[in-house]
């Protein structure tokens, strides 16, 4: 019987980076207590985690995040001899039979005069032609699918092979939607067989870390096991932007001068914050359902990656490679952030800002879980830096290393 949370609160400082940035190329920050603070973003921090997670999980239990599905079922036809024209049109009649709306020509060109990036509107396929003339082969939304999803849908379609045959004219394809393309009787007989591509069973990631897919009833949409929060500095802290430029090594060797480009970067450093959760019951009723060990493997390698997280952007010019200093892992009956404990931001006198904002974390932890009641079966602290070692946490346990605080998680959120 589990309980229902696995907390993990964490402190974890970050030298001179710029480890998550906005649209402007600038640190992303937010105002907390009157001040202005560096962040990095929840979004940033799952797909960090969820690459890292690979180290833990087999491949075959992690969905791969891709708009070019209908591409890659295509290429695998043809790589079984099928005719790429043919199967063209039936891997377009697939995914319209799941209901799913694929990309066009003027989405695609729409796309990259938003993003400004270069227009790629119809990807070339070996041996084969492009969708037609409108369609781009891919999908509107990103999906995230089974490794082997491409090898399910062609496996499907083959089945299918007539059923599917003369749904779609790609020459007289006008638009990527979806809706009544298809004829009821096909959707009916192919989806079943079709849904095992794009199927979320025994995806951990999926599981973890949900799915919004809409377009797709009757389980194209999971939800989230795991929440995580923006990460903060636990106090002020302002960007500084650093001048740089680049030099033409053959100019240079012949006498010329100045720089062959140059440009601004803005950096932050500081403490952050981060406080990650897992909602035990959901994990074990989504997409993991009836595989106990793989929900524990699941939940062990969130705690086990959270706890240890390093940034992966614009990480060559600065390796903020700092390992977390205090980790707190809670198993609960409560979700409890303990992000207010920095509304007032930690200052210079109160010492130095990790020992400061660990002695914060743990001052507002008792006074919190006093008024409101300790719901923690079993709470364990890995201080990993010696500024913030001896400061106790609310009723923990000490470990001395990840593997510890991961195993002893696991025990007391899974004991039977």
């Amino acid at each position: 019987m589990s309980k229902k949370f696995i907390e993990v609160h964490v402190l974890q400082w970050f030298p001179f980076s710029c480890i998550n940035r906005d649209d402007a190329g600038l640190p992303k920050s937010m105002t907390l207590g009157g001040e202005r603070r560096a962040r990095w973003s929840s979004q940033s921090q799952k797909r960090a985690l969820r690459l890292a997670m690979t180290k833990n999980l087999d491949a075959e239990n992690l969905a791969t995040r891709t708009r070019r599905l209908p591409i890659q079922t295509l290429e695998t036809l043809i790589g079984r001899g099928r005719d790429s024209a043919e199967s063209a049109a039936r891997v377009v009649a697939a995914f319209w039979a799941l209901g799913l709306n694929l990309n066009t020509v003027q989405d695609a060109k729409k796309d990259a005069e938003d993003t400004g990036e270069a227009l790629a509107a119809q990807e070339g396929i070996e041996g084969a032609p492009a969708f037609g003339a409108v369609l781009t082969g891919r999908t509107q939304v990103v999906l995230p699918a089974p490794k082997s999803g491409a090898a399910y849908l062609a496996d499907a379609i083959e089945k299918h092979w007539d059923v599917l045959g003369g749904v779609v004219n790609l020459a007289k394809v006008k638009d990527g939607k979806a809706e009544k393309k298809v004829p009821a009787a096909v959707v009916k007989e192919t989806t079943p067989d079709l849904r095992r591509g794009i199927d979320a069973e025994r995806q951990a990631d999926v599981a973890l870390f949900g799915r919004m897919l809409t377009e797709v009833p009757d389980g194209g949409t999971v939800e989230a096991a795991a929440s995580v929060a923006h990460a903060f500095t636990t106090h002020p802290d302002d960007y500084t932007t650093e001048f740089w430029s680049a030099v033409d090594d053959d100019a240079a060797a012949q006498g010329h001068g100045g720089s062959a480009h140059m440009g601004t970067q803005g950096y932050t450093s500081g403490a952050f914050y981060r406080y990650g959760v897992i909602d035990v019951d959901t994990l074990a009723e989504g997409p993991l359902n009836g595989e106990d060990d793989l929900v524990q493997a699941a939940a062990g390698a969130f705690v086990e990656q959270f706890a240890s997280l390093l940034p992966t952007a614009m990480v060559h010019g600065t390796a903020p490679f700092v390992a977390p200093a205090y980790v707190v892992a809670r198993v609960s009956d409560a979700q409890r952030m303990l992000g207010d404990a920095f509304i007032r931001p930690v200052e210079p006198e109160e010492g130095d800002y990790l020992s400061a904002s660990a002695t914060r974390m743990a001052t507002v932890a008792s006074r919190s879980y006093a008024a409101y009641g300790n719901d923690g079966d079993a709470t364990y602290v890995l201080a990993a830096h010696p500024d913030v070692q001896g400061i106790e946490f609310p009723g923990a346990t000490e470990v001395d290393t990840v593997t510890d605080l991961v195993d002893h998680v696991k025990e007391a959120a899974f004991r039977v």
